[in-house]
């Protein structure tokens, strides 16, 4: 799960997020199911009662609607939001191999972070990107 990320549900309803699932930055999701290796590009929005299916991925920006159905391994586009094609083998060995790299850095996080002094996010060289992984 990326940065910003909404997950909201109605007072009696649920959202349900299953296993090795990736929610980019700044995605919506709504009192809907979103099942196992799924991807949810950023800023998409998945509206009340829709259903994601298992290895699906829906589009950045892309806005699934009120009980919209994405099938299995399917992607979903535009808006609103339809199924545009198979996802590639390739997409889907990314996908899955990205929700692995996001909890690996999830445990990394709480044992790398530290607070930077002035003079540290001041410089360009603080800048720069530094591998988590040692």
């Amino acid at each position: 799960m990326e940065e910003n990320v909404t997950i909201h549900a109605r007072p009696s309803g649920k959202t349900i997020i299953e296993e090795n699932v990736t929610i980019g930055h700044a995605a919506v999701l709504h009192n809907c199911i979103i099942h196992a290796g799924a991807l949810i590009g950023m800023n998409a929005t998945v509206s009340d009662f829709a259903d994601i299916g298992e290895g699906a991925i829906v589009a950045e920006g892309a806005v699934v609607k009120r009980k919209s159905v994405i099938a299995p391994n399917m992607i979903a586009a535009g808006i609103p939001a339809s199924e545009i094609g198979p996802v590639p083998e390739i997409n889907a060995k990314i996908a899955s191999e990205g929700a692995t790299v996001y909890a690996d850095l999830a445990k990394q996080y709480p044992k790398k972070l530290r607070p930077l002094l002035p003079n540290e996010y001041l410089t360009s060289e603080s800048n720069e990107s530094e591998p988590i992984d040692e």
